[in-house]
C-alpha cells in the first residue's frame, strides 16, 4: 500500500528519512511484545506532520500531534475538523486562477498574505496552505512568492483533493498546541508515552518565529529531567551533541537541507548534503 505523505511543504520535515529510525518506535523490546496499542506516541514539534501520519498509516492508534506555531495548528485542526468546507474553498479558488500566468501566482500570494491575519480560522487554514504550496521552500508566512513552485505546480487540484484522505487520517490523531515543557510535565513518569522530537534547527533564522526565540539550552536541560522514551533528530552546535552523547545513544544521518542549493558545474541546482543526528534513550 502506497502512504500519502504529508500536505505540507515543510522544512526539516522528515517524510523521507522515517524509515531510518522506525524501528525505534513501539513494540520495542524495552515494553514488551506487541505493546504497540498501549503506548502514546506525541510527536511534540510535528510540523509538516510526516511522522505522525506516517504511524497512523501503518497501525499506530493512540498518536498526539503538537506543534506551538498557532497557524501551523490551526491548519491541522481545520483540515480535520472542518475538511469539507476547507476543500470546497480552496476548489474555487484554484478554479478561477491562470495557472500559467504567475501574475495570476503573484496576486493570489497577495491575496493570502492578508487573509492569513483574518479571524475565520478555516479562511487562515486555506490561507496558510496556499501560502505553503506557492512560496519559496514551503516557508509560508516567512517568504516570498515563488514563480518556480508556481511553474512546478506544487499548488493543483489533485493535491487539494487528496487533503480529504489525509483528514480521514487525522480523525484518529489528536492535535493539539501546547508548550513541550508542558508536555514533559504532564507526562513525566508515563512509561506509556514515547516522545519524537524534532526541535527548530540550532541556526540563527526567523524560519520558526512562531516558536519564538527557541532555547536550545533549556531544551536540553529539560531533555535531562525527563524519564520517558524518545527519538529526537537534532541539529546543533558540536558542544550541544557532545553532552548529549554523553548520555545517549547518537547516530549521525545525512539529509538533504531543502532550504541550501548548491549549482552544479552544468548550473543545474542540488540540495546540499547536512549531517542530523539521531538521539535516542532507547
Amino acid at each position: 500500500m502506497k502512504l500519502l505523505k504529508s500536505p505540507l511543504r515543510y522544512a526539516g520535515g522528515k517524510g523521507n528519512y522515517i524509515k531510518n529510525f522506525i524501528h525505534l518506535f513501539p513494540s520495542l523490546p524495552v515494553m514488551g511484545e506487541g505493546d504497540g496499542d498501549k503506548i502514546k506516541i506525541i510527536d511534540i514539534f510535528c510540523g509538516g506532520g510526516s511522522v505522525a501520519l506516517y504511524l497512523a498509516q501503518i497501525g499506530y492508534k493512540n498518536i498526539v500531534m503538537n506543534d506551538l506555531d498557532i497557524n501551523l495548528y490551526n491548519f491541522w485542526d481545520i483540515l480535520k475538523n472542518h475538511s469539507d468546507e476547507m476543500i470546497n474553498k480552496l476548489t474555487l479558488i484554484w478554479e478561477r486562477v491562470d495557472i500559467k500566468s504567475k501574475e495570476s501566482g503573484q496576486k493570489l500570494y497577495n491575496e493570502m498574505k492578508e487573509n492569513i491575519k483574518s479571524e475565520d480560522k478555516i479562511d487562515k487554514a486555506i490561507s496558510y496552505y496556499i501560502l505553503n504550496r506557492i512560496v519559496f521552500a514551503g516557508m509560508t508566512e516567512l517568504t516570498t512568492f515563488s514563480p518556480t513552485a508556481w511553474e512546478q505546480n506544487y499548488f493543483n487540484i489533485d493535491r487539494i483533493n487528496k487533503l480529504k484522505k489525509i483528514s480521514d487520517i487525522l480523525q484518529g490523531i489528536e492535535i493539539s498546541n501546547c508548550d513541550y515543557k508542558e508536555i514533559f510535565k504532564v507526562y513525566k513518569g508515563n512509561d506509556n508515552v514515547v516522545y519524537f522530537l524534532d526541535p527548530p534547527y540550532d541556526i540563527k533564522s526567523n524560519l520558526y518565529k512562531n516558536h519564538g526565540q527557541f532555547n536550545h539550552d533549556e531544551f536540553i536541560s529539560s531533555l535531562y529531567n525527563i524519564d520517558n522514551k524518545f527519538i529526537l533528530t537534532y541539529d546543533c552546535e558540536e558542544e550541544k551533541l557532545n553532552k548529549l552523547k554523553s548520555r545517549y545513544k547518537v547516530i549521525d544521518q545525512e539529509y538533504n537541507y531543502c532550504l541550501n542549493h548548491k549549482k552544479n558545474e552544468d548550473n543545474t541546482l542540488s540540495r546540499r548534503k547536512r549531517i542530523e543526528w539521531l538521539i535516542t534513550n532507547i
